[in-house]
């Protein structure tokens, strides 16, 4: 699994305004719904959930 990439992504998430699409094209991902899947895999909660729950700053 890309450990860096999803981390990365997350950091990304929390301290950016970016979308989840964005994030995810740049962290290398070849798709949104394939960095969905990675970081739920990896932190047990889909990007968009911990959106909606506040763990992450991004609100698109």
């Amino acid at each position: 699994m890309p450990e860096l990439r999803i981390t990365e992504g997350r950091r990304l998430l929390q301290h950016s305004d970016l979308p989840i699409v964005d994030v995810s094209v740049a962290c290398g991902f070849v798709s949104p719904s394939h960095f969905s899947k990675c970081y739920t895999a990896y932190f047990g909660n889909s990007p968009s959930k911990e959106i909606r729950h506040g763990y992450v700053k991004s609100s698109r």
